[in-house]
C-alpha cells in the first residue's frame, strides 16, 4: 500500500515536475522515499539554504512555464523558505512551496521545532493549503497546480503534518491520483477579451498618431512574444519593456527601444513613453521602478489601454480607457483580426512618430557604443557587457540579481532570440541576490541547448554562494560573472551622493578573492583586472564545459557620478536618488 508520501510524489511525476529543490528534514522522510522510488523520473535537488530551493524552483518556472517545486521541512526550515517564496509571488512564478509539519495530534503544545505555518506564508502566497487527512493529499495538490496556473500566476503553500504523510491506504479507500493536465502549465487557462472591447481598441489604435506598447512581465508569462512583435510591425509601433518584459520582442528589432523606468532603463526609452498619445499595455502592473516612482506617464494627455489577467493590477494605478482583463496573447490575436477587419487606411502612426523612433534607435546606439569603449582600469560594467554580448550565442539566457548588476544586464545587455524567456532577473522584491539560486533552476529547465550566463555583484554573490557544491553536483556548467566593487556598490553611491565619503557598512575592509574561493568549490575561476584580459576571459567562460566563476573587478563607485547626472544614465547606471 502507499503511504501519503508516495502519493504526493507520484502525482507530481505524473504532472510533469522533475525535480523538487530542498532540505530534507525528519518529518518528510516518507515523501523522500517516495522521490526515490521514481527516480530518475522526478528527483530531489538537496540545497544548501532552504531559502535557495525557491529561488531555484522559480528559475525553473520561468524557463519552462510550469510550476517549480520546493521543500522544507518544519519551523525554522519553512522560515527560511519564506524570503524567496516571497520573491516568486511577487513575480508571478507559480511555485509549490511545500513544507512538512509536526505530528497533527502535537499542535498547539509548543512541541519542538512547532510553528504556525499559514501565519507565516499566508500573506504571500495564493493560497495555504493542508490536507486533514491522507486520502486528501491528492485533491490538495491538485487544488495547488489549479490555483498556482490560473489568474495571475503565483506561489502556492502545502503543509503536509508528518502523520498525514506516513499515513497510508486502507483495504476500503485508494488514493485517488488523476491530474489535471492542463494546469501544468501557464497559464492554465487562457481568457478572450469582450469583443466590445476589442472593437474600441481598433477604434482607439485608428485615431492615435504616436502608438507605443508597454510590455510587461505578464506578456511573457503569456508567451505573447510573436503577437507582440507582429501587432508592433502592423501599427509601427515602437516596443518599450519593464525589467521582467524585456525580451518579449528582439532589442535589435528596429521597432525596439528597450527598458523604461529608473532602473536599467534607456532614457531614450523613457523618451518615447513620455511622447506617445496612446499606450498599449500589455501584462504591466506599472510599477514604481518600470514608470520611474510613476512620472513616465501624463494621464492628461496619454490614453492607456491596459491588457492584463488580473482586475486589480489593470486599474489601481492609471485610469485606463479600455481596461481588459484577459490573456495576453488571446487578446492580440483578437486585435489583429479586429485590424484585418478594417481598413488599413488610419491604422498606421504619422511618419514624423516613426522617423522619431529610427532616431531614438540610434541615439542609444552612439550612446551605448561612446560608453562601451572604455576598457579603462578599475573594469566598466558597459565594456563588460558587450564583450559577454559578442560571445554569448544570440540563443542564450541572461540570469541577474536585481542589484547594481541588474541594472547594468537590463541597460546594457542586449536580448536578440526571440521565443521563450531570455531574460530573467529577481525583480519581484530586488532582494540583493538571486542571480546563482536562479541560474541554477533555469539551466535545469531548459530542454533545448540554450547557454545560461548568471551576472551578480560580489555583496550578492556572497549570500549564497555555497550553491557552487549543488551546481557541480548537478553537473551544470554555466558562466557566473562577478562585478565585484568590494562593497554594497548600490547603497555606497548613495552615500557618496547624500553624505560625502563615509562609507559606513557599504564597504568591506578586506578584499576578498571570489575567483580563489570557487575553486574551491571545484569551479574553473578566474580574476580579471585589465581591460585588454576581458574578451579572451568572457569568450573561454562561456564556451568552458565546467562551472565557471568569472571576477571582474570594477570601479567601487562604478562611474563619475557628475556624468551619470549629466547623461540622463543614473538609473541605468544603479543609481537611484530618492
Amino acid at each position: 500500500m502507499r503511504n501519503g508520501g508516495q502519493a504526493a510524489a507520484e502525482l507530481l511525476a505524473d504532472y510533469g515536475v522533475r525535480y523538487v529543490f530542498g532540505v530534507p528534514g525528519g518529518q518528510t522522510l516518507s515523501f523522500y522515499d517516495g522521490l526515490s522510488k521514481l527516480s530518475p523520473k522526478i528527483q530531489h535537488v538537496l540545497v544548501r539554504d532552504e531559502k535557495t530551493g525557491p529561488f531555484m524552483a522559480d528559475g525553473y518556472s520561468r524557463i519552462t512555464f510550469s510550476p517549480g517545486v520546493c521543500d522544507g521541512t518544519a519551523g525554522p526550515g519553512a522560515a527560511n523558505m519564506l524570503p524567496s517564496v516571497i520573491e516568486a509571488y511577487t513575480s508571478s512564478s507559480p511555485v509549490i512551496a511545500i513544507t512538512s509539519d509536526i505530528v497533527t495530534k502535537w499542535m498547539g503544545r509548543g512541541a519542538s521545532q512547532e510553528l504556525d505555518h499559514y501565519a507565516l506564508f499566508h500573506s504571500f502566497v495564493k493560497a495555504s493549503l493542508r490536507p486533514k487527512r491522507t486520502l486528501d493529499i491528492p485533491y490538495v495538490l491538485r487544488e495547488a497546480f489549479r490555483i498556482a496556473t490560473t489568474d495571475r500566476p503565483g506561489p502556492v503553500h502545502v503543509d503536509f503534518p508528518q502523520d498525514i504523510l506516513e499515513g497510508s491506504e486502507t483495504t476500503e479507500e485508494s488514493f485517488d491520483l488523476k491530474t489535471e493536465l492542463q494546469y501544468a502549465k501557464i497559464p492554465g487557462v487562457r481568457t478572450s477579451a469582450n469583443p466590445r472591447d476589442i472593437a474600441k481598441i481598433v477604434d482607439l489604435l485608428s485615431k492615435a498618431e504616436r502608438p507605443i506598447i508597454l510590455a510587461g512581465g505578464g506578456a511573457i508569462l503569456s508567451q505573447a512574444w510573436d503577437e507582440v512583435t507582429t501587432l508592433a510591425t502592423k501599427i509601427g509601433a515602437p516596443v518599450v519593456t519593464t525589467l521582467t518584459g524585456k525580451g518579449i520582442i528582439p532589442e535589435s528589432h528596429p521597432l525596439s527601444l528597450g527598458c523604461v523606468g529608473r532602473q536599467g532603463y534607456r532614457p531614450t526609452a523613457n523618451k518615447a513613453l513620455r511622447e506617445a498619445d496612446l499606450i498599449l499595455a500589455f501584462g504591466t502592473k506599472f510599477a514604481q521602478v518600470g514608470t520611474s516612482n510613476w512620472t513616465l506617464i501624463d494621464e492628461g494627455k496619454t490614453q492607456i489601454i491596459n491588457i492584463n489577467f488580473s482586475a486589480p493590477e489593470s486599474l489601481k494605478i492609471y485610469k485606463s480607457q479600455i481596461p481588459v482583463v484577459a490573456d495576453v496573447k488571446e487578446s492580440i490575436k483578437q486585435i489583429m483580426l479586429g485590424l484585418s477587419a478594417k481598413s488599413a487606411k488610419g491604422t498606421v502612426p504619422s511618419a514624423s512618430w516613426i522617423g522619431y523612433v529610427s532616431v531614438l534607435k540610434n541615439e542609444w546606439a552612439s550612446m551605448f557604443e561612446q560608453k562601451s569603449q572604455d576598457d579603462s582600469e578599475p573594469l566598466k560594467p558597459a565594456f563588460i557587457f558587450k564583450e559577454i554580448r559578442k560571445s554569448l550565442p544570440e540563443k542564450s539566457v541572461l540570469v541577474s540579481s536585481g542589484s547594481f548588476s541588474g541594472a547594468f544586464a537590463g541597460c546594457y545587455f542586449d536580448v536578440r532570440h526571440m521565443g521563450g524567456r531570455r531574460f530573467v532577473q529577481a525583480r519581484g522584491m530586488a532582494g540583493t541576490e538571486g542571480a546563482l539560486p536562479l541560474a541554477i533552476g533555469v539551466s535545469l529547465g531548459i530542454a533545448d541547448d540554450s547557454r545560461v550566463l548568471a551576472v551578480t555583484g560580489d555583496g550578492g554573490f556572497g549570500y549564497h554562494i555555497s550553491e557552487l557544491e549543488t551546481a557541480n553536483r548537478m553537473n551544470l556548467s554555466f558562466p557566473i560573472v562577478i562585478l565585484n566593487n568590494n562593497s554594497l556598490g548600490w547603497m555606497r553611491i548613495l552615500q557618496k551622493e547624500h553624505f560625502g565619503s563615509n562609507y559606513t557598512s557599504t564597504a568591506y575592509q578586506q578584499e576578498l578573492n571570489y575567483s580563489n574561493i570557487s575553486r574551491a568549490f571545484g569551479c574553473k575561476a578566474l580574476r580579471v583586472e585589465k581591460g585588454s584580459e576581458v574578451p579572451t576571459a568572457i569568450s573561454d567562460a562561456i564556451h568552458s564545459s565546467e562551472m565557471f566563476v568569472l571576477e571582474m573587478m570594477t570601479d567601487p563607485c562604478n562611474c563619475d557620478s557628475t556624468h551619470m547626472k549629466s547623461d540622463g544614465l543614473a538609473a541605468a547606471e544603479g543609481m537611484l536618488l530618492y
